[in-house]
């Protein structure tokens, strides 16, 4: 069962197709904080049925995808998809992905990234 389908379940589901992980109303079990700051691409996640991307994540050079909490900085990102970006913020490992929420970002420049 996906991360996705349990949100619907429990009913913490704010709009059909979206991954949004609200703190303190789901019944999931999060693990520890921590703070890190990364750098890859921004990625889609999830489409609906109209193929609109509903959730995004950001891949790293590491071959690390964090999963990003769609709230008000979050959802900033979704108009960088496929660009590369440096985000500081915090992440949790809720069933077996890595959901990051995003405290600043930055856009990077290509040649950034090969540093």
């Amino acid at each position: 069962m996906s991360i996705a389908s349990i949100l619907q379940l429990n009913g913490t589901w704010p709009r059909p197709s979206t991954r949004i992980f609200w703190r303190g109303k789901s019944q999931m079990q999060m693990h520890q904080k921590r703070e890190i700051t990364i750098r890859g691409t921004v990625l889609p996640a999830e489409w609906d049925r109209h193929g609109h991307v509903t959730s995004i994540g950001i891949g790293t050079e590491e071959d690390q995808e964090y999963i990003i909490f769609l709230d008000k900085i979050g959802e900033k990102l979704f108009k960088f998809v496929d660009r590369k970006v440096e985000a500081t913020g915090t992440v949790k490992h809720v069933y077996g992905d890595f959901v990051l929420t995003v405290n600043n970002y930055k856009l990077l420049a290509d040649d950034d990234e090969e540093e």
